[in-house]
């Protein structure tokens, strides 16, 4: 998985995970939720669909693989 957020608000077309899944900080682990899809745009307006994030309700601020986000542009 290279998305993570902690705010619903953002997500669209999202699901409750059929298994639990946890994502592993650095002194503990965070049970994800659900997984969906997220908008974001650039500095341009470009926007681009993030595909299966995975929200995780306790975290404090969203992560992103920027490796794989220039991979897909």
């Amino acid at each position: 998985m290279h998305y993570i957020h902690h705010d619903k608000f953002f997500f669209t077309n999202y699901h409750k995970l059929k298994h639990r899944l946890y994502v592993e900080g650095i002194e503990s682990e965070f049970l994800a939720i659900e997984i969906g899809n997220m908008s974001i745009m650039n500095k341009t307006g470009h926007v681009r669909i993030l595909e299966n994030v995975l929200y995780v309700s306790k975290l404090k601020n969203g992560l992103m693989s920027l490796t794989q986000l220039v991979i897909k542009e």
